[in-house]
C-alpha cells in the first residue's frame, strides 16, 4: 500500500480542447491549466514515487479536502464532522482523472490497472488531496 497527501486546492481535469489546423484537420489538446495542475501534482508527489511502478491490479482511493466556506460555528462544525459535504466544483470524476493521469506511467504502468476507484470530497481547514494505492493481487 502507498498513501500520500498533496497540500493545496484540489483541481479537476479540464475537458479536451480542439483546434482546426491549417489543413482543416482537428487537433485535440489538453488546456494549459490542466497541464500545469498535473505537473504541480506530480512535482509534489515525486518523493512518494515507487522505485518501480506497480504492475498488477489496483484499488485507488482519493480524498479531496476542500476549504470550508465562511459560515457559522454550527455549520463549520457540521462540515468538519462530515454532516455537510461539498457539492461544488471540482467534480469527483474530473478530480480522479487529473490524479490518475498525473500518476500514469510513474506510480503504475497504466491507469487501466485501476479496477476499483473511490473518490470523496470533504471539507477541512487546509485543502489537500490524499491518495492511497492498494495492490489487489500482491504483485508489485
Amino acid at each position: 500500500m502507498l498513501t500520500f497527501t498533496i497540500p493545496g486546492h484540489p483541481a479537476g481535469k479540464g475537458r479536451p480542447r480542439a483546434a482546426i489546423g491549417s489543413g482543416g484537420h482537428a487537433t485535440v489538446y489538453t488546456d494549459a491549466r490542466t497541464v500545469t495542475e498535473e505537473w504541480n501534482f506530480l512535482a509534489l508527489a515525486r518523493p512518494y514515487l515507487p522505485k518501480v511502478p506497480f504492475s498488477g491490479i489496483l484499488r485507488l482511493e482519493i480524498i479531496a479536502v476542500l476549504l470550508m466556506p465562511k459560515s457559522s460555528a454550527v455549520k463549520r462544525a457540521a462540515m468538519l464532522a462530515g454532516a455537510i459535504r461539498p457539492t461544488r466544483k471540482p467534480d469527483t470524476d474530473n478530480l480522479a482523472k487529473l490524479v490518475m493521469d498525473a500518476m500514469n506511467g510513474r506510480f503504475y504502468l497504466d491507469d487501466s490497472q485501476v479496477v476499483e476507484l473511490l473518490v470523496s470530497k470533504v471539507y477541512g481547514e487546509a485543502p489537500s488531496v490524499t491518495v492511497s494505492l492498494f495492490p489487489l493481487d500482491g504483485i508489485l
